[in-house]
């Protein structure tokens, strides 16, 4: 007889190798998983050959944000630094209280100790096959057979929810799901400490994922999970407060262990100039993506912008058409049990807060918090959930009465063809494409219209329909059953999911993702010497300067900085998704560079910079195929002395002075918060300071100052910097809105701005000692255990006979 381990290790092989199946690209196949060949299409690099295209367009995000900040946190982890700031991003950013790289998540640790880019397959790779290993043991602990639980693994596993967001943080939290709902489940029956330890544990790591949202969710759906449990079972009204008190504790000491993180995020939204992150809901006809994910076509396959919908990461739920079939199916078999019909609920609920059903999903928009979360990716609980019923199916199509079968026959056939057949009767003159269609699907290229990529995602969706209905059908006239059957329906959910996700996560050549740097960075290096920064226009988009160690006086990262972008747009900058942008056309664009201190310009290539461009003093420094690279002569050092400055009360007093201020008076009469008057005698022009050395959390100037001054250095305004002037510490004070200035006296001095932010230090510290707790919770009730039984007091018992006995 197999051990309880033993049993379980196929279930565990399977979703890895079928992971390493769908990413083979990159796993076996010499090639890195990145979209770091997205930037390769603008400048700095040269254009690329004709019709070329990226492998897949729409994973931005990645190229741009996700893994220029992964590069960074890797150096700070193996230089035994916490990614706290990025000095290379907007005037500085703060990084850890970013979130998006996640550089507590435990497999981002194996991009730090193994190569960064081979690492990143074997990451997605492992976070796939953890999902899926989660859903497995969490639908054997409801009951179900291995078979029907493994279905249940691998459609959430390998679902294309999971799969689309596999390159962002999101899906670090949707990992961590089945696993919170099993340990929830098991506190639920024990009621123990070191289950609700282990939930805490689950709970932490799903906290440090990166994305606050999608944890949200995942809590969420195991507190709903946990209260429907623990009424189900109706334990004793001391129990239920007992196990109730366990998992809130529970809840609290995960929050507790990713403190780190979650302190220094609540800093930043303090900090935030708008911190919501709500959408509309889809629109409603999006729920096709159900059955025909690519009926808007698919950025790694054809150009989604012919069919007027883009956005194909946010409305993909496909889960493949045997789970889903069956999971409805399944419902109508017999009368639905109870955890079917949590799951059916999970599933229209989060459907139709997804969705845009009317007033349900606005009432749900309005709720307190939910009003400033992107709510459209609770999507992921319809996701598990139809995971969840298509395990329940496969359960009652295996062990159902012949007239169980045949309903489930007559509910399947319906589920698979009316769709299909609604859709053609809807779109009657796209048949006529149905040839190119056909190539389409067997993975020819053809002419990708409209019409086209309607019918391909049609018959895409038919195919394993018809396989599914097939195999009910066998099993409604009893020729296959048990193992047999199990087996089948795994293989077709396996193939299907497998075609759908294959290419989606782009795999890009070793010198593509990593290239070496091209001509114009190398100038751009060479005019930022002094401390200046750069811009682009049309090319070298946030944060992708920040992987040549150029300091972009923009960044994208979440939550915004208020005080830096709100400066930016009220010198004639524009906002962007995420990040902002220059508006060439802008009068006020020179004095927006200047007061930013950028000295360098990036533009495309081609016929020379344009007249109309409002750079200020600026050369050509380079004009190649890589682009035109500008050297402007005119911005403010990145530190300066000012004699005089402007009081203010505040940032929007300061925001107004700047707005109707110049170049001149931002450098010679800063605007100074809380700062007292300035000197009655005329100020002489502020002289430049040098800055010696600089770092990520340290920034030192050589201060030669005429007479008592302001030391301006061009660098964020934001808590947890410090100053010192000679080894004393000084205050430091926003300047011009955004910067940083701190008092000095005249002559030559050494000011160190170092970073040591108390909300990272305090949450650092309830993070370790919540870690200590949790310790203690998973390990003292297992040394009680081993710990041998006390002696008896009085006279030591004997192993042989009592006296008298006979």
């Amino acid at each position: 007889m197999r051990t309880g381990a033993a049993r379980h290790l196929l279930p565990a092989a399977l979703p890895f190798v079928l992971a390493l199946i769908l990413l083979a690209p990159a796993t076996l196949g010499g090639k890195v998983l990145s979209a770091s060949d997205i930037p390769l299409f603008s400048a700095p690099f040269p254009p690329p050959p004709a019709g070329a295209r990226p492998e897949n367009p729409l994973q931005f995000d990645s190229a741009y944000v996700f893994e220029p900040d992964g590069l960074k946190v890797r150096e700070a982890l193996r230089d035994g630094r916490l990614p706290v700031w990025a000095p290379e991003l907007g005037a500085g950013m703060p990084l850890l209280a970013a979130q998006q790289s996640a550089p507590l998540f435990p497999l981002t640790w194996l991009g730090v100790i193994f190569p960064y880019w081979q690492a990143q397959a074997w990451i997605a790779v492992l976070k796939l096959a953890l999902a899926a290993l989660g859903t497995y043991l969490f639908a054997t602990a409801l009951g179900l057979r291995r078979g029907p639980a493994l279905l249940g693994g691998i459609t959430f596993g390998l679902g294309m929810y999971l799969v689309v967001w596999l390159m962002h943080p999101h899906v670090n939290a949707y990992v961590v799901l089945p696993w919170i709902l099993l340990l929830a489940e098991r506190l639920c029956r024990s009621g123990k400490i070191p289950d609700s330890a282990a939930l805490a544990a689950a709970l932490g790591v799903a906290y440090l994922g990166g994305q606050p949202e999608s944890s949200l969710f995942v809590s969420l759906a195991a507190a709903g999970w946990f209260v429907y449990r623990l009424a189900a079972m109706r334990p004793a009204r001391r129990e239920v407060l007992r196990r109730g008190a366990l998992a809130l504790g529970a809840a609290l000491l995960g929050g507790a262990v990713a403190a780190v993180m979650l302190v220094p995020f609540a800093e930043a939204l303090g900090e935030s100039t708008n911190v919501s992150r709500s959408q509309p809901a889809l629109p409603l006809k999006t729920v096709l993506g159900l059955v025909f994910p690519e009926y808007w076509g698919r950025p790694d396959r054809t150009d989604i912008g012919i069919t007027g919908v883009s956005n194909f990461t946010e409305r993909t739920g496909y889960v493949g058409a045997l789970p889903l079939i069956l999971g409805a199916a399944g419902l109508v078999a017999r009368r639905p049990s109870g955890p079917q019909l949590f799951f059916a609920g999970m599933v229209a609920i989060s459907l139709v807060v997804a969705f845009d059903t009317g007033p349900a999903a606005s009432a749900a928009r309005d709720l307190p918090v939910l009003d400033l979360i992107q709510l459209n990716r609770i999507f992921v609980l319809a996701a598990f959930g139809l995971a969840m019923l298509a395990a329940f199916g496969l359960e009652r199509l295996l062990d159902g009465a012949p007239a169980e079968r045949r309903r489930m026959l007559l509910a399947a056939a319906a589920i698979a063809f009316a769709p299909a057949l609604l859709v053609l009767a809807a779109h009657a003159s796209a048949l006529g494409e149905l040839p190119d269609a056909l190539k389409r699907v067997l993975g020819r290229d053809t002419v990708a219209t409209a019409n086209a990529v309607l019918l391909q995602s049609t018959l895409r969706w038919l195919l394993p329909a018809a396989a599914a209905v097939g195999l009910v059908a066998l099993a409604a006239r009893g020729r296959v059953a048990g193992r047999g059957l199990a087996a089948a329906c795994l293989a077709v959910a396996a193939v299907d999911l497998l075609a759908m996700g294959w290419g989606y996560n782009p795999a890009i050549p070793l010198e593509q993702a990593d290239p070496p740097a091209p001509a114009p960075v190398d100038v751009m290096r060479r005019v930022t010497e002094g401390g200046g920064r750069v811009v682009g226009v049309n090319g070298l988009l946030p944060n992708t300067a920040s992987r040549w160690d150029l300091r972009d006086a923009r960044g994208h990262e979440q939550p915004v900085v208020e005080r830096t972008v709100s400066l930016w747009l009220t010198l004639g900058g524009i906002s962007g998704d995420g990040s902002v942008a220059v508006d060439p056309s802008n009068t006020r664009t020179d004095e927006l560079l200047d007061v930013f201190g950028v000295s360098g310009v990036l533009l495309p290539a081609g016929g020379g910079p344009p007249k109309s461009l409002h750079f200020g003093t600026a050369g050509v420094a380079y004009q190649g195929a890589g682009g035109i690279v500008l050297e402007r002569t005119s911005p403010l050092p990145a530190a300066f002395v000012a004699y005089g400055w402007r009081q203010s009360g505040g940032l929007q007093e300061s925001l107004a002075r700047m707005a109707g201020g110049t170049v001149a008076q931002a450098r010679d009469a800063p605007v100074i918060e809380g700062a007292g008057p300035p000197p009655a005698a005329e100020a002489p022009r502020a002289t430049p300071a040098a800055v010696t050395s600089r770092s990520d959390t340290e920034v030192v100037v050589d201060v030669r100052a005429r007479r008592a001054g302001q030391l301006v250095l061009l660098d964020t305004f934001y808590p947890g910097w410090h100053a010192e002037v000679d080894g004393r510490g000084r205050p430091i004070r926003a300047a011009d809105a955004a910067f940083r200035a701190v008092e000095v006296g005249p002559g030559r001095h050494e000011v160190r701005f170092r970073y040591r932010p108390a909300s990272v230090i305090a949450g650092g510290a309830v993070s370790l000692a919540a870690s200590a707790v949790l310790l203690c919770g998973l390990l003292i009730p297992r040394f009680r255990r081993a710990a041998p039984p006390p002696a008896p007091s009085g006279r030591p018992r004997t192993t042989g006979p009592s006296p008298g006995s006979s």
